[in-house]
C-alpha cells in the first residue's frame, strides 16, 4: 500500500503476500514495486499512471529508482545474478550485465551501485555507470551502503564507515513534489503559525535558490532566498513585503527557481516549466 499524505489516501500498487511480499521504492512521485511474479512497475503518484518496467519472469531481489531510471538485481535463467537497469524517460529497453549474488541496489547521480552484505557477511560493492559499460569495484568488503546524487557511503571492514564522492554526473536538479507545510498562514505575530515555513524537497543541493511571492495582480512582494541542503529547499515569510509592510490577506503565488552547476531546477520529469504554487494570507 501506499499512502497519499496530500489526500490522506491509501492505493494498493501490486499484490503479493506475507510470506512473498513485494520489493519496492521511492524517488520522488514514482514508487516502483517489484511483484512475486519477477514483474516490475513504476507508478507516477502525482499523475495515477503506471509503467512496466520488467514483465512477468525471474524473480526480483532489489528495485531502486531514480527520475526516469530503474534499477534492480534478478535471477538469471539457468542460474546466476543479473544486475539491470532501465530508462524509461527515452523507452529504450533494459541493459542486463552479469552480477554477483546481491540483495541491495541503488540508483543515483547517474550510476546503479550494487553488492555488499549477502547472510550476514561482507562482499564487494561495484558500481555501473548509467548508459555506459563502465564499471568499477569500490570496495572489496563492504556491508551496507547507501548512494545520494554523486555520493556514496559504507560499512566495510571493521564495520568501519566511509563516505566518498562518486565521478560527476551531468544531472540538473529536480523539484519532487509538492511543498511540505501549511500553505496558509496569520502574520499576527503571536508566534502561532505567523509565518509561512515551507520545505521544498528536491534531488539535490542548489548552488543558487530563490521563492518570488506574488500577488493576483503578478507584481513582486517579496523574493526570498533558500540556501539548501542535500534533499530540501527552505525559507521562512511573515507575510511583509520588501518595504517591511505586511501584505493585505488574499491569496499570493509562489515561484521556486534554483540551479547548480549542471542546469536550473525543473520538474521531476525533466519538464521546465515554472515551479509554482500559492499561499494565503488569512
Amino acid at each position: 500500500m501506499l499512502y497519499d499524505v496530500r489526500t490522506r489516501t491509501s492505493r494498493r500498487l501490486t499484490g503479493g503476500t506475507a510470506e512473498s511480499p513485494p520489493v519496492f521504492a521511492l524517488w520522488g512521485p514514482y514508487a516502483v514495486v517489484a511483484n512475486p511474479d519477477g514483474s516490475i512497475v513504476r507508478a507516477d503518484v502525482a499523475s495515477g499512471r503506471s509503467a512496466t518496467v520488467k514483465p512477468a519472469g525471474t524473480k526480483v531481489m532489489a528495485v531502486d529508482v531514480w527520475g526516469g531510471y530503474a534499477g534492480w538485481a534478478e535471477w538469471r535463467s539457468g542460474g546466476g545474478v543479473d544486475v539491470a537497469f532501465r530508462n524509461l524517460g527515452s523507452g529504450a529497453a533494459t541493459v542486463r550485465r552479469n552480477g554477483p549474488v546481491t540483495e541491495h541496489v541503488a540508483v543515483t547521480g547517474g550510476h546503479l551501485v550494487y553488492g555488499g552484505e549477502i547472510y550476514g557477511r561482507p562482499h564487494p560493492l561495484y558500481e555501473w555507470r548509467l548508459g555506459s559499460t563502465a564499471t568499477a569495484t569500490i570496495t572489496s568488503l563492504a556491508y551496507d551502503f547507501a548512494a545520494h546524487d554523486e555520493t556514496l557511503a559504507w560499512t566495510g571492514e571493521g564495520r568501519t564507515s566511509r563516505i566518498a564522492p562518486n565521478s560527476s554526473y551531468a544531472d540538473p536538479p529536480k523539484y519532487l513534489g509538492n511543498a511540505l507545510g501549511l500553505s496558509y498562514f496569520t502574520p499576527n505575530g503571536d508566534g502561532q503559525n505567523d509565518r509561512w515555513t515551507p520545505e521544498f524537497p528536491i534531488s539535490k543541493r542548489l548552488t543558487s535558490c530563490a521563492v518570488t511571492i506574488r500577488n493576483a495582480a503578478g507584481s513582486v512582494v517579496r523574493q526570498l532566498a533558500c540556501p539548501t541542503v542535500t534533499g530540501s529547499a527552505r525559507v521562512s515569510w511573515d507575510g511583509r513585503d520588501g518595504a517591511g509592510r505586511l501584505v493585505p490577506k488574499a491569496p499570493y503565488t509562489w515561484t521556486l527557481t534554483g540551479s547548480d552547476s549542471d542546469g536550473a531546477l525543473r520538474w521531476w520529469s525533466g519538464v521546465t516549466r515554472p515551479i509554482t504554487g500559492t499561499v494565503t494570507v488569512v
